[in-house]
């Protein structure tokens, strides 16, 4: 608790195969993480919670003390603004950008180290940078989202009846499609299903199918991709985008 009476989050990274802790990282985490993820190669951790984002790069010895090894001091910070709260957060495929869904807009920020990093200080005087804005969509509410085509597209909801697909760079609309949650696919009205119709239908997950053959070519050639879309209804739906 700091000086004001606020919790702060600690990450304990630990050695399951020892049972060892080996590092305790304190942030500047006010709310529980959303998310937590480390680099391919356990170079960069990232760290997600309703008020703020941070980045953790490998200290400079790590691989002489052990990998995945984090320094005691966060290199990227974002604090949110009054307000603002994230929803959701997902990494790129290759780790050069983490895509923010808040309560009042959707967003892409730079997780690369740049010459150009705007240079901060937490509350603790010590220096780290911001995590500098690429692109911006305001006035979007996202239940959940999805980078698909090996990260060239944005697959979101933000209504319960459709799916937006946009482009990575830019945030551009590309296409929409339909969702048939409305129409009841696959079942038979009943008293229950109507009572159910009648509470809001939401999109609560969003995954990419994997590219493997499926009897034929086509499926390979086209370009397009197959999603599996869970509703808040408890429904499960594979369409092809």
């Amino acid at each position: 608790v700091d000086s004001r009476g606020r919790g702060t989050c600690l990450i304990k990274l630990i050695n399951f195969a020892q049972s060892a802790q080996l590092q305790t990282l304190t942030t500047r985490h006010r709310q529980p993480l959303l998310q937590l993820d480390y680099a391919p190669d356990s170079a960069q951790l990232l760290s997600c919670s309703g008020d703020c984002l941070q980045l953790w790069i490998e200290k400079k010895d790590a691989q002489a003390t052990w990998p995945g090894a984090m320094s005691h001091q966060a290199y990227k910070h974002l604090d949110f603004p009054l307000g603002t709260e994230l929803q959701i957060a997902k990494v790129h495929p290759n780790w050069s950008s983490v895509l923010l869904a808040t309560n009042e807009a959707l967003e892409v920020r730079d997780l690369r180290r740049n010459s150009s990093d705007v240079g901060i200080c937490d509350e603790s005087g010590h220096a780290c940078v911001t995590f500098s804005l690429k692109w911006r969509r305001d006035n979007m509410q996202v239940t959940a989202a999805a980078f698909v085509s090996q990260g060239n597209m944005l697959a979101v909801s933000d209504r319960g009846d459709r799916l937006l697909l946009l482009t990575y760079h830019g945030l551009h609309p590309a296409k929409r499609c339909a969702l048939p949650w409305i129409n009841g696919v696959g079942r038979t009205v009943s008293s229950s299903s109507e009572n159910r119709r009648r509470s809001i239908c939401v999109v609560t997950a969003i995954t990419e199918c994997p590219d493997v053959p499926r009897g034929s070519d086509e499926w390979r050639s086209t370009g397009s991709s197959h999603l599996a879309i869970a509703s808040s209804w408890g429904d499960v739906l594979l369409v092809k985008v």
